[in-house]
Formats: structure tokens, sequence, C-alpha cells
């Protein structure tokens, strides 16, 4: 294994993932970790559509890098790629897993990003049902 993609969006889930691609670098030292973060665009804010939720923290970039760094700060791992994109997360994961070429998709069950939290593992639903790619979902 070469390559592996971890999508996080800061969640629990999403670290409990992270833990799962760090276990994994013990049988694949040499694998590259690209971190994937996408930024969800809304039409509206999901404020909007239901009252109650609650939009992530607003330095959720800063928490996610923070989140990186605790996870593989002790490991060998020569170096993790963090990325930011927009768009839709299911279908932009899927198309960064394509475009660099990956041998593995980690992903949690379930997450808090956007209007997705609200439907229990869309995102990993989407990856298992429209990509070519080996996707893990971590519970």
């Amino acid at each position: 294994m070469e390559v592996i993609l971890w999508a996080t969006d800061g969640s629990s889930s999403a670290c409990t993932a992270g833990k799962m691609v760090r276990h994994l670098l013990t049988g694949f030292p040499d694998a590259k970790v690209i971190a994937l973060y996408v930024r969800e665009i809304f039409a509206y804010p999901p404020q909007a559509l239901v009252p109650s939720a609650s939009s992530i923290e607003p330095n959720e970039q800063q928490n996610i890098e923070r989140q990186i760094t605790d996870l593989f700060e002790q490991t060998q791992l020569r170096s993790v790629e963090f990325i930011v994109v927009e768009g839709h997360p299911a279908v932009t994961i899927a198309e960064e897993a394509d475009r660099f070429n990956v041998d593995l998709i980690v992903v949690g069950s379930h997450g808090y990003h956007g209007l997705n939290r609200l439907v229990l593992g869309s995102v990993s639903r989407h990856l298992l049902d429209h990509t070519v790619r080996p996707v893990l979902v971590v519970r």
C-alpha cells in the first residue's frame, strides 16, 4: 500500500478513523497519508433549514490540523499531507482519491459535516456505492 486517503471532518468518528490509519502504518510504514477535509458549500446555511442545527466551530481547519498533529506526531511517518477542498464531501472525496490514485480510502462511519450529520453515514454510504477504490469505514 502506497497512498492512504483519510477523510476527516474533525468529528470523533473521523478521529477514530485516523487512529485506524495510524495503526495501518505499522504494516505499511512507507505509505503516504493524505488527510482530506472537504469544506461543504451550502446554498443556504444549515440553520436556515433546521433551526436546531449548529454550525461547526469557526476554527474547524485549525482544529483538524491539531487533530492530525496529535494523531501522527508519535509515528515515524515522513509526512501527512493535509488538503482542504470545497465541494460535496462524498463526491469530492471520491474525486480526490482518483486524482491521487490512492490505494485505500479511510472514513468514519458518520461525522458532523453540515446537514450530512443528520443522516447517519451518508458520506461513507455514498463512497461504498460510487467508488471503485477500496473503502474502510471505521466505527
